[in-house]
C-alpha cells in the first residue's frame, strides 16, 4: 500500500517506536507542503522589511527593555546599599552578595559551566545542588537553620 505525500509512514514509525509513542507521532498533523512558504515581517503592513522598519523595532525594543531595566536597576539598587549598610561582618556581606548574583560554586553552577561533575547536591543525592537548593530546599540546609540560633523553620509541610 502507498502512504500519501502528506502522510506518515505507518509501517515505519510502528516498527521504530512503541506502540503508545507510534499513536501519539502519527495523530501528528503533517502541514500541506503543496503550498510554498513564505517568509513575511510583522513590522510592516505589506509584510516586506524594510531596513527603516528594522531600525523601528529595533528602537521600539530597547525602550520596552529600558523600561524594564530602570526600574528593575533602581531597586536592585536599594536593596544593594541597604546589603552594604547592614551591621554583620564584611564577609557575611558578601556571601549574601553572591548568593543573590547566584556567583556561589554550587556544582550545578560548576556543571553549566562546562566543568563534567555530577550536578546532584552532595548531601541529598536528590536534586541539582543550585543556590537556592543549597540554601533553603535540601533537608541539610533545613536541619541547619532549624538548629542555629535562630531555629528557622524552612518545611512548607
Amino acid at each position: 500500500m502507498v502512504e500519501p505525500l502528506n502522510s506518515w509512514n505507518r509501517q515505519l514509525i510502528t516498527k521504530l517506536f512503541i506502540p503508545i509513542e507510534a499513536q501519539q507521532i502519527l495523530q501528528i498533523p503533517i502541514t500541506d507542503r503543496s503550498q510554498q512558504d513564505n517568509l513575511t515581517w510583522d513590522g510592516t503592513l505589506d509584510g516586506n522589511y524594510s531596513v527603516k522598519s528594522g531600525y523601528h523595532a529595533i528602537m521600539e525594543w530597547g525602550n520596552t527593555n529600558d523600561v524594564n531595566n530602570a526600574q528593575t536597576s533602581s531597586s536592585c539598587e536599594e536593596i544593594w546599599k541597604f546589603l552594604w549598610k547592614l551591621n554583620v561582618p564584611p564577609k557575611h556581606a558578601h556571601l549574601m552578595w553572591r548568593t543573590l548574583n547566584n556567583a556561589i560554586p554550587v556544582k550545578g553552577n560548576i556543571f553549566k559551566r562546562g566543568v563534567r561533575c555530577d550536578p546532584l547536591c552532595p548531601r541529598c543525592l536528590c536534586n541539582v545542588e543550585t543556590t537556592h537548593h543549597a540554601f533553603l530546599e535540601c533537608d541539610w540546609a533545613k536541619q541547619v537553620w532549624f538548629g542555629s540560633p535562630l531555629t528557622i523553620n524552612l518545611d512548607t509541610n
